[in-house]
C-alpha cells in the first residue's frame, strides 16, 4: 500500500503552483533547461507529503517539449516523463507517465521567468509544484 501511494505521488509529484511576476517576462521566458524545487503530494487517503524535484524540459518542435524528472519524498523516489505543449500563452500542458509504476496522468505548468508552478494529477494523487532554475 505504501509503496503505491509512494509511485502515485510521486508520478503526480511535478506539477503547477501559482507565481507571481512580470507576465511580460513570462511572455519571454522559455520552459527548455533545468528546474528545481518543492512542492506536497496528497495522496488518494488524504495524507499528504512534501517532496522534491528536479526536472528537465528539451524542445522536441515549436511549443511541444519532453519532460524527464526525479521527485523524492519521505515514501520513496520516482522518475516519470511528460510530453508537454504551450496551449496558450505561458500555460503548458500534457500528460506524464511513470513507467516504474504504471501511473499516468495529466500535468499542467504555468511558466513565469525563472520560476514555474506545476500540478499534477494521476494514481488518485495530487502534486503542486513550485520549481525554479
Amino acid at each position: 500500500m505504501i509503496r503505491a501511494m509512494t509511485a502515485a505521488a510521486a508520478a503526480v509529484a511535478l506539477t503547477a503552483p501559482l507565481l507571481l511576476t512580470n507576465p511580460i517576462a513570462a511572455q519571454h521566458a522559455s520552459l527548455e533547461g533545468s528546474w528545481s524545487g518543492n512542492g506536497t503530494v496528497t495522496f488518494p487517503s488524504g495524507a499528504s507529503e512534501t517532496a522534491r524535484c528536479r526536472a528537465k524540459f528539451q524542445r522536441r518542435g515549436g511549443d511541444t517539449f519532453a519532460m524527464r524528472a526525479v521527485c523524492a519524498s519521505p515514501s520513496g523516489r520516482v522518475a516519470q516523463s511528460a510530453q508537454i505543449m504551450r496551449v496558450g500563452g505561458n500555460r503548458y500542458s500534457g500528460e506524464f507517465v511513470n513507467t516504474e509504476y504504471g501511473i499516468s496522468g495529466l500535468i499542467n505548468i504555468i511558466l513565469r521567468g525563472n520560476s514555474l508552478s506545476a500540478s499534477l494529477d494521476g494514481g488518485g494523487a495530487t502534486a503542486r509544484f513550485l520549481l525554479s532554475r
